[in-house]
């Protein structure tokens, strides 16, 4: 009983924390973690019923048979002060003695209910477990949506005049931005920290909503599309990539059911293969659930993330910087990856190294809420405007 308690503690402090940070939603949202984090976490909550009930039961039979012995020798002695009252032989000091144990009868008396209500308030906690998780119908499966998106459409992704600030902030973050971006096209998105690189992607996966302007893909208002359609049109790496304490197989599929020769393909094409040659996709991904966890470095753990979105294959994918945090060789090996993911598909990358930017079809410099320069990596560099001192600001550590 003491290891499940340990094991089912070790479990709750996981979940508890994963729940509650903020920063990996949208990731746990568009890669369709959410079906797989729910029954992880059902299963959970059932053993840490059970376990509650077998560790709390002796101490819960013991309270209630020992508060209803003390109710029983209150209640005598009530009745044998009453019986004294009627034949009128209480003594003053008697009188007090008696009146000293109805009060401690009443109080026993009220710590009985309490009990009763701490037991109901308890049982209405656990009841309400399934109703707080059971979020399927506003975070369906995000497999591919109903928009068909083999058509014959130009333009993906259309930006009409969008501003966009914080709630109970007014600064702008997006201001009047209008933006297309056609089929297969490749896109970097640049600038400066906080001008709103991220915030504009998110605003094209309706995790955010406008406060002005209309956002479309392929033709359709984000507005007008289901949760499912939405996010299924995305395959994403975020710079902040969540990968659960689960098998590495689960992972990259999203949930625990999956095409295994469609995971081992992928882990050969990301090169993870060699990496779990002992333990295969059923190895655990971290060591929080299991100790025979692996402990993966930064650079395959962005391997993994980009092995979820290769698994996906939705039509658009979004790169955020993913390799932000690696040296420049893990940095240039997934960058590598990614260029084979988004191939035959349309992408648009977010990146701060600029030596990543240099083979897309176009590259977007965000200032102040908007687009201030559009071009290809020569063009932009001819304008000499801030890509160009950008640039030459990160191109003199490579050259020195």
């Amino acid at each position: 009983v003491i290891n499940r308690y340990s094991d089912s503690q070790r479990a709750y402090v996981y979940y508890a924390r994963l729940r509650s940070n903020y920063e990996v939603g949208a990731d746990i949202r568009i890669n369709g973690l959410w079906r797989l984090l729910q029954k992880k976490l059902r299963i959970y909550y059932q053993d840490e019923k059970k376990l509650f009930f077998a560790v709390g039961s002796y101490e819960c039979r013991a309270k209630v048979v020992f508060d209803l012995i003390t109710f029983a020798q209150f209640l005598f002695l009530y009745v044998f002060i009453a019986c004294k009252i009627l034949h009128g032989s209480i003594s003053v000091g008697e009188f007090y003695l008696y009146a000293n144990a109805i009060s401690a009868f009443v109080a026993c008396l009220g710590e009985f209910v309490m009990q009763i209500s701490d037991l109901k308030m308890a049982m209405s906690y656990y009841g309400a477990y399934p109703y707080l998780w059971d979020l399927a119908a506003a975070y369906p499966d995000a497999s591919a949506g109903q928009i068909d998106a083999s058509a014959d459409v130009q333009e993906v992704i259309t930006l009409k005049n969008v501003s966009f600030h914080y709630s109970g902030n007014d600064q702008w973050i997006i201001r009047n931005l209008s933006l297309s971006v056609r089929k297969g096209e490749h896109i970097s998105i640049v600038g400066l920290n906080g001008a709103g690189k991220s915030t504009l992607v998110k605003l094209m996966m309706g995790l955010y909503e406008p406060q002005e302007g209309s956002i479309s893909l392929y033709g359709k208002d984000i507005k007008n599309l289901s949760r499912q359609e939405l996010y299924g049109l995305f395959s994403t790496v975020f710079q902040d990539y969540q990968l659960l304490a689960a098998p590495v197989s689960a992972n990259i599929a999203a949930s625990d059911v999956f095409d295994a020769q469609k995971v081992q393909g992928i882990l050969k094409r990301t090169g993870l293969f060699e990496r779990l040659a002992d333990e295969g996709a059923d190895a655990i991904v971290s060591r929080r659930l299991s100790d025979q966890g692996i402990l993966f470095s930064g650079g395959e753990e962005g391997k993994i993330a980009i092995a979820r979105a290769f698994y996906k294959g939705a039509p658009i994918c979004i790169l955020d910087e993913p390799a932000a945090a690696l040296d420049p060789l893990a940095e240039a090996e997934l960058n590598q990856l990614m260029q084979t993911l988004t191939e035959d598909e349309t992408a648009i990358t977010i990146s701060h190294r600029l030596s990543s930017c240099r083979f897309s079809d176009r590259i977007l410099v965000l200032e102040n809420g908007q687009i201030s320069e559009n071009g290809s990596h020569q063009e932009l560099l001819a304008r000499q405007g801030l890509y160009y001192r950008m640039w030459q600001e990160q191109a003199q550590y490579y050259q020195d």
